[in-house]
């Protein structure tokens, strides 16, 4: 058994698996009487391992090279700009992305921070109390490229848009398979507007900003992948126009679920369920937990092999 952690701006969401399956679902306001309500869940759950994945407005993301050094040397250098560019917050994380084809070849690098860290505070005192084993914090915009990779969505320039609960929109932007932005979007409609022509409207203006920065070439195209139910994918789709620079593609989170082998499907549009099967699938990089907010994780484990190891040396003296 797992627990799963899904938070947003607005919504905590608890998915608890057995084994590849999604066996319970709670939701919870992140204010007022949802975090006291979502302790006395938690109670009940505190011995089973948990992972945090966060899909927040306040996670920042920077691209940079460093020269190419040694593993050691490439630690202290990351270290050093990870506080520097976010001195304020201890979420962060820096990920490789291999190295620049041109002059001294130096690794490119992506980072990431959550820069409201009092986002998290009230959720991880929570797990502390409990003695919660926590084994990792992990960005879902980060993460989210797997589902394009197991979509077999692999082109030059992709912008999946995803929803999140709690009534917004994630766009990230993936370069040869790898992240290099993201945003999300509060879904606030105005008076005649849909969520199609947000969408079309949203989509467009991330083209054109990163275009701006000289993402494309002038032959290049961005494919945007949009994660909708079939409720919504008939208000959105006919409002969806493509042209040269810009091809949209709906993904049906029903026929999503049936290829990964998600049951049941979900119910809407939002990804929290796609993305917990996924990581159940493909388990995900810690990207924002230190060592101390994982050790009861690491003292469950350590706890679980010397009860293996003692069961062993039992088997064997009674052989």
């Amino acid at each position: 058994m797992k627990h799963f952690l899904y938070l947003t701006n607005t919504r905590l969401v608890s998915l608890v698996s057995q084994g590849r399956r999604i066996v319970a679902r709670r939701e919870f306001a992140v204010s007022g009487a949802g975090a006291s309500a979502f302790e006395m869940y938690l109670a009940n759950l505190k011995d089973v391992p948990t992972h945090l994945l966060v899909d927040l407005a306040e996670e920042d993301f920077r691209l940079d090279t460093v020269p190419h050094v040694g593993a050691r040397d490439r630690e202290a250098i990351l270290g050093r700009k990870l506080t520097q560019i976010f001195r304020n917050t201890p979420y962060r994380h820096a990920l490789l992305q291999g190295r620049e084809p041109d002059g001294r070849r130096d690794d490119r690098v992506f980072y990431t921070a959550i820069t409201n860290p009092e986002l998290l505070r009230p959720w991880l005192e929570m797990l502390e109390r409990l003695h919660v084993p926590l084994g990792g914090i992990h960005s879902a915009a980060v993460f989210s490229g797997v589902l394009l990779e197991e979509l077999d969505l692999l082109f030059a320039h992709t912008l999946l848009v995803t929803f999140t609960p709690g009534d917004a929109m994630r766009q990230s932007y993936f370069r040869d398979r790898e992240i290099k932005f993201s945003r999300i979007t509060p879904i606030d409609l105005e008076e005649g507007q849909s969520l199609g022509t947000m969408i079309a409207e949203e989509t467009t203006r991330t083209w054109q900003y990163l275009d701006s920065l000289r993402n494309f070439a002038p032959e290049d195209r961005l494919e945007v992948c949009i994660l909708v139910h079939p409720n919504d994918r008939r208000v959105v789709e006919p409002e969806l126009r493509d042209f040269a620079q810009l091809q949209y593609r709906v993904l049906d989170i029903e026929q999503v679920a049936a290829k990964l082998g998600l049951k049941p499907a979900p119910l809407d549009s939002t990804a929290e369920e796609v993305m917990v099967h996924l990581f159940l699938l493909r388990r995900a990089e810690n990207h924002f937990a230190s060592e101390e907010l994982r050790r009861f994780a690491t003292l469950r484990r350590a706890r679980i092999t010397l009860t293996q190891a003692a069961f062993g040396v039992i088997a064997a003296s009674l052989a």
